[in-house]
């Protein structure tokens, strides 16, 4: 795995093995989790994406992303050849510079979050 000074370039969560924290205030009571997407300053971007499963994508990434898997399913193969599988409710960290394929059937909605400007 191509590693990144803060951590690895890319980091998987599947859906439930994120440990959420309590939040309690009175009479609200709900659960969250926060986790650093940017490590450096910048904007922050959120966005949309709908994968329609024609054709791969590749991408090089030149700031940092988050991508959370709303619906469907998204095949990612990194630099050095892994892939991974994201469901519903799994999130992708991409820690620039990175670069990662997107696979062809790929079939999900995509909520990306990032500190690029470069789609505004």
């Amino acid at each position: 795995m191509t590693q990144h000074p803060d951590g690895p370039a890319i980091e998987f969560f599947k859906r439930g093995t994120v440990e959420m924290l309590p939040l309690d205030d009175g009479d609200h009571h709900s659960l969250y989790r926060d986790i650093a997407v940017v490590s450096k300053e910048g904007p922050l971007t959120a966005g949309i994406w709908q994968l329609t499963g024609q054709g791969d994508y590749h991408y090089e990434f030149g700031y940092d992303e988050c991508i959370w898997v709303f619906d469907g399913h998204v095949v990612i193969r990194d630099a050095d050849g892994v892939e991974y599988l994201g469901e519903r409710g799994d999130l992708f960290i991409f820690r620039a510079p990175v670069s990662a394929t997107f696979l062809a059937g790929s079939d999900a909605l995509l909520l990306c979050g990032s500190n690029s400007r470069i789609w505004l």
